[in-house]
């Protein structure tokens, strides 16, 4: 369940793109902080193609102008602030 405002919203109401928008946030924050901490590059990529593959399921059901590109070891952060 989400709580905006004080108000109620039961999380079957909202679109599934949008519960879907909420985990890959989640999942890029997780792993930024991964980064930090020196993780192996094989234990990294796999944590990448894992993100990178629920954001090709987003791309598949969103509005298009919704559509956002996958993450890499170069860019996350920034893409973490376009997944704000």
């Amino acid at each position: 369940m989400v709580y905006k405002n004080d108000s109620h919203v039961d999380l079957l109401e909202l679109p599934s793109f949008v519960i879907l928008q909420t985990e890959i946030r989640q999942e890029i924050s997780k792993a930024i902080k991964i980064k930090e901490l020196g993780p192996t590059e094989s234990e990294f990529m796999s944590l990448i193609a894992s993100i990178n593959e629920k954001i090709m399921k987003y791309n598949s059901i969103c509005p298009p102008k919704m559509k956002k590109g996958k993450v890499g070891l170069d860019n996350m952060e920034d893409e973490y602030k376009i997944w704000e």
